[in-house]
């Protein structure tokens, strides 16, 4: 008895699979254009589909879909995991594009990487950051600096800091792709003011806004760079060891000037410049009614770093006594290579050209 009912299971099983599919086709298939519609029919009337199943159409696309929400899961997964230890590593940075952005030993004849795997140690003579929020065409302009695929690659949200080197005919500049991701602005300082041991510090930045967007999220990370107690003492702290007068360059790039409704950047200059306005207006206020706070309590209370003249407009060229920066601004398009030789020169001697 029990051997009857079990080969009743193994029989019936797959019937009521093939219900749960024709039942699945005859719902979805209303909703189709023709041309898929033609696709199911095809599939559905070839003998070699089915053989394995009635309804082959359905179980491919049944398959798919299995294997699109199990790769996504991975990839969220591997997202959360790995967002952990997402930290920038400048000790073993160097090994990151080594395969792909060329070492010494098999960088091709174009920049690009090629050649077999052997990698070697590159002596770099400065530091360049590349920084910017999340989207902003950093990735992209690495890779046309370092002259890997014409600077074309796909979009995507990186999670660790990548490397590359450019080479003149008188230095090597080693390049930091820092991420935009919000969840590691946190340690961008780190990648601002320190390098890895026996190596040059940073000593210009290049920081990207999308020229086709609104400068909101770019303004409130160059915010908070500008601000950073760590970051401005270290550039106090290097520009009076060199005994130089000169201040630490940065870059605004408006990146994706290809795109129809890109804004140049003397547009972008100005939105950038309100939008930092506004956020220090902001944390005036707060610092204002936090140092209230604190009187009224007996606190002492912690000092805010703010930018520009209070009660005056932001103006760029007088940010502060104590910020000794410049900032500067371009437009470059990676599919047209527009901009481009006059940011590579700024990366490789730190010349601006205008």
């Amino acid at each position: 008895m029990e051997s009857e009912n079990e080969e009743e299971i193994i029989t019936t099983s797959p019937q009521e699979k093939t219900m749960m599919l024709t039942k699945t086709r005859q719902y979805v298939t209303p909703y189709l254009p023709p041309p898929v519609v033609k696709t199911i029919h095809a599939i559905d009337s070839n003998p070699v589909f089915t053989s394995y199943t009635t309804e082959p159409s359905m179980a491919i696309l049944v398959s798919t879909l299995l294997c699109f929400v199990v790769w996504n899961v991975l990839k969220i997964i591997g997202a959360v995991v790995g967002g952990g230890k997402s930290t920038l590593h400048l000790d073993d940075a160097d090994d990151v594009l080594a395969d792909t952005l060329a070492t010494a030993k098999n960088r091709g004849k174009d920049g690009s990487g090629s050649g077999g795997s052997d990698k070697e140690e590159i002596v770099y003579d400065d530091t360049v950051v590349l920084c910017g929020s999340t989207g902003s065409g950093k990735t992209a302009l690495l890779y046309q600096m370092c002259g890997s695929n014409g600077g074309l690659v796909p979009t995507v949200m990186s999670m660790k800091a990548t490397v590359g080197y450019i080479k003149s005919s008188s230095s090597t500049v080693r390049i930091i792709d820092y991420p935009g991701h919000p969840s590691l602005s946190s340690q961008l300082p780190t990648a601002l003011t320190s390098s890895s041991k026996k190596k040059q510090n940073p000593t210009r930045i290049i920081f990207t806004v999308d020229s086709t967007k609104p400068v909101a999220d770019g303004a409130e990370l160059l915010y908070s760079i500008l601000t950073n107690a760590t970051v401005r003492s270290f550039w106090e702290n290097m520009v009076s060891k060199n005994n130089d007068t000169s201040k630490i360059p940065i870059v605004i790039v408006c990146t994706k000037q290809d795109v129809k409704n890109a804004k140049n950047w003397k547009r972008m200059k100005i939105q950038l410049r309100t939008e930092l306005d506004k956020i220090r207006k902001v944390v005036l206020k707060s610092t204002k009614n936090n140092k209230s706070k604190d009187v009224n309590e007996g606190g002492g209370g912690e000092e805010i770093l703010t930018l520009g003249v209070p009660g005056k407009t932001l103006d760029f060229e007088k940010l502060g006594e104590d910020i000794p920066v410049s900032i500067h601004f371009t437009s470059v398009s990676c599919v047209t290579g527009d901009g481009m030789d006059n940011l590579k020169e700024f990366v490789t001697s730190g010349v601006i050209v205008d």
